[in-house]
């Protein structure tokens, strides 16, 4: 029980690092100029690096983190680039582009890492159900969702978010993703497939 009380203790300062970040980034980051094509460039279209004074988790300072910065200037954890990333389970987009008719010379741009999730179910290849670890979390990812509101006597509260899978790519603000992986980010990881050490 006390391991659980620390555990929720410690993922609520870690979600509040989190949205200090994102309050920082909305006042000092660089939004870097978007790319019609949505072409892998040094200038990726909604990637933001912040300046060298942003607040992170804790009270450290992170030169060179980036994010993926949404087009209601949400700055969210970048796959890849995860230093400020709570412990959990993620939603890495990989292989983006603006419009679904870009024809992409290289594998697109990074997406955001969406979570920490409890679950991520995919439903006849056609829909995306993400549990997120709570609700508040949920909503800086996706700020239009509606609080869940029934139970059902088998599944239990409803509180799922739904992507619909579009042309074969997960669509995230505005934008479609080719590839996606499911990951685990450890506190102690600055790089999904990095190592404690």
């Amino acid at each position: 029980m006390a391991a659980a009380i620390l555990r929720q203790h410690r993922h609520r300062e870690a979600v509040h690092g989190f949205a200090a970040t994102t309050c920082s980034l909305l006042s000092g980051a660089k939004r870097q100029d978007p790319t019609a094509d949505g072409h892998a460039t040094s200038r990726h279209c909604g990637i933001a690096t912040p300046t060298p004074a942003s607040v992170v988790q804790g009270n450290g300072h992170s030169v060179q983190q980036t994010y993926f910065l949404c087009s209601d200037d949400r700055a969210l954890p970048l796959y890849g680039s995860m230093k400020d990333a709570p412990e959990g389970l993620y939603l890495g987009l990989l292989h983006g582009r603006n419009h679904l008719d870009s024809h992409l010379d290289k594998l697109g741009y990074p997406g955001p890492a969406i979570g920490p999730l409890r679950h991520v179910r995919t439903a006849y290849a056609a829909h995306l159900y993400l549990r997120f670890a709570d609700w508040a979390t949920a909503k800086l990812f996706f700020p239009g969702a509606c609080a869940p509101q029934g139970q059902d006597p088998v599944i239990g509260l409803q509180d799922e978010i739904v992507i619909d899978i579009v042309e074969s790519t997960i669509p995230y603000d505005g934008r479609f993703f080719g590839d996606w992986t499911v990951f685990y980010h450890a506190a102690c990881v600055g790089e999904p497939h990095g190592r404690c050490g």
